[in-house]
C-alpha cells in the first residue's frame, strides 16, 4: 500500500524514480511506523512501572526499552524487512546490537547538544531521532537482516 502511494505520488509530480528506490523508502516509511509503536510500547510499560510505584521509574524504563525492542523485531521481521536471509534468533541478536550501538550514538549526541552545544534538553531528543533513525534503519536492513538494496 505505501509502495504503490509512493509510485503513484512520484508519478503524479513527474519524477521518475527506480523501483529498488522506492523500496527502500517504502521500507525506511515503515520503520519510522515501527518507532513509533515502539515509543508507545515502551512508554505503556513505562508509566505502567510508575503508577504502582515512582521508585521503579529506572526499572520501568528497563523494561520499557525492552519491551520496544521485542516490539520492533517483531513488526521489522514480519512486516518491515520480511523475507530476510539471517536466520531469527540470529537477526533478534544483529538487531539488539544495531539498538545498543545507536543507543549510546544517542547519549552522546544528547550530552553533546545539552551540554556543549546549549540546545535545549526538550529540542536536542527530537534533533537526536533525526539522525539515528536513519543510522539505526541502515544497520538493522543490511546487519541484522541482511537484506542488500
Amino acid at each position: 500500500m505505501i509502495h504503490i502511494l509512493y509510485k503513484k505520488s512520484f508519478a503524479l509530480l513527474r519524477i521518475t524514480v527506480r523501483d529498488d528506490h522506492i523500496r527502500i523508502l517504502t521500507q525506511f516509511t515503515k520503520f519510522v511506523l515501527v518507532g513509533f509503536s515502539n515509543v508507545f510500547v515502551t512508554l505503556i510499560v513505562y508509566y505502567i512501572f510508575v503508577f504502582f510505584n515512582e521508585a521503579l521509574y529506572l526499572v520501568g524504563n528497563t523494561f520499557g526499552y525492552i519491551a520496544g525492542v521485542l516490539n520492533s523485531y517483531l513488526w521489522n521481521s514480519k512486516w518491515v524487512f520480511k523475507g530476510s536471509a539471517a536466520g531469527k534468533l540470529k537477526s533478534f541478536f544483529l538487531m539488539a546490537i544495531c539498538y545498543l550501538f545507536t543507543y549510546f550514538i544517542q547519549i552522546v549526541l544528547l550530552f553533546t547538544m545539552v551540554e556543549l552545544l546549549g540546545i535545549s534538553y526538550i529540542i536536542a531528543p527530537i534533533i537526536n531521532i533525526t539522525i539515528t533513525t536513519p543510522i539505526n534503519f541502515l544497520l538493522i536492513k543490511y546487519f541484522a537482516f541482511n537484506i542488500k538494496a
